[in-house]
């Protein structure tokens, strides 16, 4: 073990026994490290509901004196490959550094909260200087936590993985925190089995062991795995299929394919895994597929540029038919008066999203995608359909102010 990791080993493993108090601390004197979640959604909604109902579960920070902290930063750094200084955390009054631990989407909506304020301040009172509603609701401008003192980084760090179970984490972001402190900890204590990390933090062996397959996968694959579906991402189960793949030697470039085929078909994990049980078992059964045995590459490429096409093509075109027969038919059982307003879909503001994605979607990606294709194509009736659209849209604007 390197000098390094001994230090780390004494920091991580090290502290006295750890004491736990609820107390009341300055919203303003919280510190956020870099913690497991990093997609937060649905803040303002929380908001709300804090300011309506109170802060049900406190925040969990950990008081650290300036030795402290410096040593916690360490650790760390030594995750997430950052480089945070202790010159940028704000100590408190008292000189302690207080470190969120667990709850920072319930942080996040407190400081919303500090700097907008809520719904109903607004409508009663205006517009008002950050802090003001905060302080109606919560009388001060305190907020209350679980305050750690002498707690080490392992127990520090086992918390958040814990109190994630309650709200789970998207499960590609979790998978990499999970691989980043396993590797970490076995790297100081060798001995440390997956099923001790499984059981330190709440999880099953299953679910560890897949973290793990998911961080070996290639960064393109682990990076769509972290974005929306419908932002051509891909599901989680989708990133552990492939690592099947990956662990029978198929190559990067044959999962980077296995990837987009699964894009273009729909992101569907259980018509994926069937594929991918297939496509083992003649593998390793050594009876390949004739065709596939004797397929030039050349033959192969065109094979999937024609698959492609194919499916984008129709896949496209159905669905965006089948979307505006649809509402076509449901709008008209509205007007028909066969459903009433309380069974639509919409919420008051939800007609004004949708129509800006779209309207986003035509300007930032497909815009510039049809302006290619139509290089090859009669351009004039194309221009001629969007002139009539962009009437059409300034008359959605005026008839809604949806625009604003």
């Amino acid at each position: 073990m390197s000098k390094n990791d001994l230090l780390l080993r004494n920091l991580f493993l090290g502290g006295r026994e750890a004491r736990c108090q609820i107390d009341k601390i300055p919203l303003s004197s919280v510190n956020v490290l870099p913690q497991p979640r990093k997609t937060f959604e649905n803040i303002e909604e929380l908001a709300e509901n804090i300011a309506t109902n109170g802060l049900l579960n406190p925040l969990i920070v950990a008081c650290f004196t300036e030795e402290e902290v410096e040593s916690y930063l360490k650790v760390i750094n030594e995750i997430w490959g950052t480089f945070i200084h202790i010159k940028s955390l704000i100590p408190d009054d008292l000189g302690y550094y207080n470190i969120l631990i667990a709850g920072e989407r319930r942080f996040r909506s407190l400081n919303h909260l500090w700097q907008k304020g809520c719904q109903k301040c607004s409508e009663e009172h205006g517009q008002e200087l950050p802090g003001m509603c905060f302080n109606r609701h919560f009388k001060d401008s305190r907020v209350g936590v679980s305050l750690w003192k002498n707690i080490s980084a392992s127990k520090a760090l086992f918390f958040q993985f814990s109190e994630n179970i309650h709200k789970p984490v998207p499960p590609a972001e979790e998978a990499e925190a999970y691989q980043r402190l396993f590797v970490l900890i076995k790297r100081m204590n060798a001995k440390f089995t997956m099923a001790s990390f499984a059981r330190s933090v709440g999880r099953s062996i299953a679910t560890i062991s897949n973290a793990v397959k998911f961080c070996a996968l290639p960064d393109l694959i682990q990076k769509a795995a972290k974005m929306p579906v419908k932002q051509g991402g891909i599901p989680y189960g989708v990133a552990l299929q492939l690592s099947r793949l990956q662990k029978i030697g198929e190559s990067e470039e044959g999962l980077l394919w296995w990837m987009t085929r699964t894009i273009i078909a729909g992101c569907n994990v259980k018509a994926m895994k069937k594929s991918v049980d297939f496509f083992i078992i003649d593998k390793t059964s050594g009876q390949q597929n004739f065709l596939s045995a004797i397929m030039t590459e050349e033959q192969e490429k065109a094979e999937r540029k024609s698959f492609i096409k194919g499916t984008v093509a129709k896949t496209t075109v159905r669905e965006i038919w089948s979307y505006i027969a649809y509402f076509k038919r449901v709008l008209n059982l509205f007007e028909n008066g066969q459903l009433g307003l309380e069974n639509s879909a919409f919420s008051s503001k939800s007609p004004s999203k949708v129509y800006k994605e779209l309207v986003d979607l035509m300007d930032q990606q497909l815009g510039e995608h049809m302006k290619r294709v139509l290089s090859y194509k009669d351009s004039e009736q194309s221009k001629k359909i969007l002139a009539e659209a962009q009437v059409l849209s300034g008359q959605i604007k005026e008839k809604f102010n949806i625009m604003g």
